[in-house]
């Protein structure tokens, strides 16, 4: 679930000419589904009856206080900020409140994000009070399995099988490694009447993304580092993690496959069906 962490600061001192209203200095919320909102208070401090307009600007990715062309125009795409009501008029003294919803149409990169909220009287020739709102979007990732069965490949001295995953995530790098366990006679998941076949722990496991590189270590390859997390009765080895950057600025989006290997020992076994278990997860990388 995306979240996002939404900051409203230094809101509206006044206008430049004259205070003309007040509103409150901060709001903060996380923006946890589709769409949140918040109320805040508008209050008419001047002497007479005013319309104000309030308005947000497109938002911009902040990149060590620079703009991002490419943050911005992710985020434009995928956000929208909308007050209700947008205009109004109060008397002198009346205060009311106003809803700002923030709207999330599409996905957003991992980072910080920020827009302009104007506060304005039409036909007026004082500049608008201003306010900075800053937004933080914080990394998602998942994993779909899109090949939940797959058939191994018989070999003379070896077993192979591929699984086809689905990787998503708002930040271009990310850690992968594979949990994959022992192939079990069919009824038989802890080898205790039939042998099982053993993970070729010499040969580790194939990582292959659609459209990304691998940063260090050998190309597609994880080894076995030790024991991982059972999948149901099957218990695993689980690899190495390794770290792979998406060709695509700002996003990890694709397909990885995920080649595993069992080794045919020479024992004897009986003929039938024997099943294994492959897990692909992928975790984000931590700021430096």
């Amino acid at each position: 679930m995306l979240a996002v962490r939404v900051v409203l600061v230094s809101l509206f001192a006044g206008h430049a000419c004259g205070e003309s209203a007040i509103l409150p200095g901060s709001l903060e919320w996380v923006l946890k589904g589709q769409r949140e909102s918040k109320v805040f208070e508008v209050t008419n401090c001047s002497n007479k009856q005013e319309t104000y307009c309030l308005t947000a600007s497109a938002l911009v990715r902040m990149d060590d206080g620079k703009t991002s062309g490419h943050g911005s125009a992710d985020v434009s795409r995928g956000f929208t900020a909308k007050f209700e009501p947008g205009t109004f008029a109060l008397a002198p003294g009346a205060k009311r409140p106003v809803r700002l919803n923030m709207i999330r149409h599409a996905w957003c990169t991992a980072g910080r994000y920020r827009t302009t909220v104007c506060l304005r009287t039409p036909n007026d020739s004082r500049p608008p009070a201003k306010s900075k709102v800053v937004l933080v979007v914080r990394p998602k990732i998942g994993v779909k399995t899109e090949t939940p069965v797959v058939q191994g490949e018989v070999h003379s001295r070896q077993i192979s099988a591929m699984a086809q995953f689905r990787v998503e995530a708002n930040v271009p790098s990310v850690q992968l490694f594979v949990s994959a366990s022992p192939l079990s006679f069919r009824g038989d998941p802890f080898g205790r009447k039939v042998p099982q076949i053993p993970l070729d722990t010499a040969r580790g496991v194939q990582i292959i993304p659609t459209d990304a590189v691998p940063t260090g270590g050998t190309p597609g390859l994880a080894l076995y580092q030790g024991p991982g997390p059972p999948i149901g009765y099957h218990q695993t080895l689980r690899t190495q993690a390794a770290q792979f950057t998406s060709h695509r600025v700002g996003c990890f989006r694709q397909h990885v496959y995920v080649k595993a290997f069992w080794v045919r020992d020479g024992r004897r076994r009986p003929a039938g069906r024997y099943d294994g278990r492959v897990r692909l997860t992928a975790l984000v990388m931590p700021d430096d």
